[in-house]
């Protein structure tokens, strides 16, 4: 085994939480400003993550123009939506328990990064069972939120209902080939889930 790796890593740990701690704090106070331009898709989704929705945004992707399903534009898990998106775009929020969101996140080593999406600040710098209350917080938080904005122009979809809803997906951006439903992907068991 290297060692120069393992230096690295513990290098870097210090200056993760600062940050993800900062795009915590900016993303609180500037989210407006941030994502105000006339770059972003007018098809959005958006979700609490852990919900099956790169999924989702990489079947999508093929019919309709959509932001990012890597989240390499930082719009996959907005904490709320900046003003005025509500009027002029069609948003599909994916939405799961907070629990099971933790779960995954976790599982994949995304606990501070995507703390930092959804405005935990607090999440940075605590650990264990504190910080896994937390962040379900925070993701009760933009559920609670995205409720708040369900409109014509807003779809809410949980994470168990992917599956049964999806000619509703297609036709709430518009698509108007069977394809999108008769070949979206089977579900499969999820690793959440299993212990």
């Amino acid at each position: 085994m290297e060692i120069a790796p393992r230096i690295i890593a513990v290098v870097k740990a210090p200056l993760r939480p600062l940050r993800h701690g900062a795009v915590a704090i900016i993303r609180g106070i500037l989210l407006d400003r941030l994502f105000s331009g006339n770059d972003i898709p007018r098809n959005l989704v958006i979700s609490t993550g852990g919900a099956g929705t790169t999924i989702l945004m990489k079947h999508l992707s093929r019919y309709v123009q959509i932001n990012d399903f890597f989240d390499r534009d930082n719009l996959k898990h907005l904490p709320h939506l900046p003003e005025g998106w509500v009027e002029n775009k069609r948003i599909l929020y994916v939405y799961d328990e907070p629990a099971a969101v933790f779960r995954s996140i976790k599982r994949r080593k995304f606990v501070h990064k995507h703390a930092g999406e959804l405005g935990c600040l607090a999440c940075q710098f605590t650990w264990g069972r504190l910080r896994q209350k937390l962040f379900e917080r925070a993701v009760r938080k933009q559920i609670e939120a995205f409720h708040a904005y369900w409109s014509d122009n807003v779809m809410l979809l949980a994470y168990d209902d992917i599956w049964n809803r999806l000619e509703e997906v297609s036709a709430f951006f518009g698509i108007d080939d069977d394809r999108f439903v008769r070949e979206f992907p089977p579900r499969r068991p999820r690793k959440s889930h299993q212990k």
